[in-house]
């Protein structure tokens, strides 16, 4: 039987976020020698911070399709032994509520800048692990959205 490895270090992935959807396309180097094959799917864990939030098969040769609410997540995933994990905020919902904010005739400039300065804040954060500081500007935005009288709904 053959085996599928990350060769090791080189799990990667990227996450792309359009209005309201997420795209996960894996960018890994998988090992290809003779006892080797590269899968066509493989399974990810996503956790939250305090449980499981979804078990996801990903292709490993197209961009898939990934519903998970905004939020600040882990991903996990295991190869040959080697267990690789990356914080990320994954916020389609929030981006989108800004793009749309940025659409309105008298949306104000200032405001919309603090709210991609928030966002910024909260993907950054949630890169270095700091989820605890990701989650409060995960808050602070949610909130000016809705001072903000936007036509959206964000899911958390």
């Amino acid at each position: 039987m053959l085996c599928s490895c990350v060769t090791a270090g080189k799990f990667e992935f990227f996450i792309e976020e359009m209005c309201d959807k997420s795209y996960y396309t894996d960018f890994s180097i998988w090992e290809d020698g003779e006892d080797y094959e590269i899968p066509v799917t493989y399974k990810v864990i996503v956790n939250d911070s305090t449980e499981k939030v979804a078990e996801l098969d990903i292709f490993t040769h197209k961009p898939n399709l990934i519903e998970l609410k905004d939020g600040v997540y882990e991903i996990c995933f295991e190869s040959c032994g080697i267990k690789y994990t990356r914080t990320m905020a994954i916020i389609p919902t929030l981006i989108c509520c800004l793009d749309r904010y940025k659409t309105q005739y008298d949306y104000d400039r200032e405001k919309s800048l603090l709210l991609e300065s928030y966002i910024d804040f909260i993907k950054t954060n949630a890169q270095f692990n700091h989820t605890r500081i990701a989650a409060e500007y995960f808050i602070k935005a949610k909130a000016l959205i809705k001072r903000l009288n936007c036509d959206c709904q964000l899911n958390k």
